[in-house]
């Protein structure tokens, strides 16, 4: 009975040693959603730079607008590697714009959302 308790016992700690390592490891989806959130920055700039407004949405950049740009055949929302629509996010003028991913966690406003400009503070 002592030696099934153990093994009971190593198995469980194993699955959670496990757990714990797979989480802290970083995927492969992290580079390509930075790569992905600085692209589309840049996008988002040469939206502002021929409409002088910042878009809210993806939908407002698609369709008639986005003639001769790289969203042209897009007509689905852009969503980051796991399955969240890309935020865009700036108040004024194309320096303030930012586009953010929610990150593996999928929620908004937490310390895994990739940003085009860098570490975000939630």
């Amino acid at each position: 009975m002592l030696l099934g308790n153990f093994t009971s016992f190593a198995v469980g700690l194993m699955l959670v040693l496990l757990a714990d390592a797979t989480q802290s490891r970083p995927s492969y989806e992290v580079p390509i959603a930075h790569t992905q959130v600085e692209r589309l920055e840049t996008i988002v700039t040469e939206h502002y730079e021929r409409t002088k407004g910042i878009p809210r949405t993806w939908d407002e950049m698609l369709g008639p607008i986005a003639k001769g740009t790289d969203l042209e055949n897009v007509t689905e929302p852009l969503e980051d590697p796991w399955g969240t629509v890309y935020r865009i996010l700036g108040e004024a003028g194309p320096q303030s714009i930012e586009v953010v991913s929610a990150g593996p966690d999928r929620k908004s406003d937490t310390e895994d959302d990739i940003s085009s400009r860098g570490p975000r503070n939630p």
